[in-house]
């Protein structure tokens, strides 16, 4: 986790994946994102810095403190994890939601998942929703990933905009 604290680690921007979902799905800034499981703010400074306005949070609080302390007054950085994000009802509803970089892979359970997608949904009415992990090579793909039709052997990011119904990027 110390990579995720240091300042020229989290100014490199989004991964390609990333960028392109935002620019194919997402409504253009300043449009108003939330930014779950945010780390030490890679995701959150690159959104703010081409204009997104942005509320986040990161269940790690050093991690929480590091995004903040990168990203200063531009954004809101929360204590709390995916599946505390009913505490952003005040902040929304937003125009989308990125969920960080591996921030979707400490939800195991299907259920919980499930419950965390419809807590997104209420948060995030109409937007479009990016779900950001990696998945290491000769694992097999979880069976929650299957059960929202991710095939076996993908690997990257989904970008999911429940408008349209789900798409899949291979990141």
């Amino acid at each position: 986790a110390s990579s995720y604290k240091r300042t020229p680690t989290q100014r490199l921007g989004l991964h390609a994946f990333e960028k392109d979902a935002i620019d194919a799905f997402f409504p253009p800034p300043p449009a108003k994102l939330l930014v779950l499981g945010c780390g030490g703010g890679r995701e959150l400074f690159a959104l703010l810095n081409v204009g997104y306005t942005c509320v986040a949070s990161e269940p790690a609080s050093q991690l929480a403190a590091a995004a903040a302390a990168l990203v200063g007054s531009g954004a809101a950085v929360h204590v709390g994890g995916i599946e505390d994000c009913a505490q952003h009802n005040a902040d929304g509803p937003f125009d989308g939601v990125v969920v960080g970089w591996g921030a979707w892979g400490y939800l195991l359970r299907v259920e919980d998942r499930l419950a965390a997608l419809q807590k997104l949904r209420r948060l995030c009415p109409t937007g479009p929703v990016l779900l950001s992990w990696q998945m290491l090579v000769n694992v097999p793909i979880s069976d929650a990933a299957q059960q929202i039709g991710v095939p076996k052997g993908w690997t990257g990011a989904a970008a999911e905009d429940w408008r349209k119904g789900l798409r899949i990027s291979s990141g």
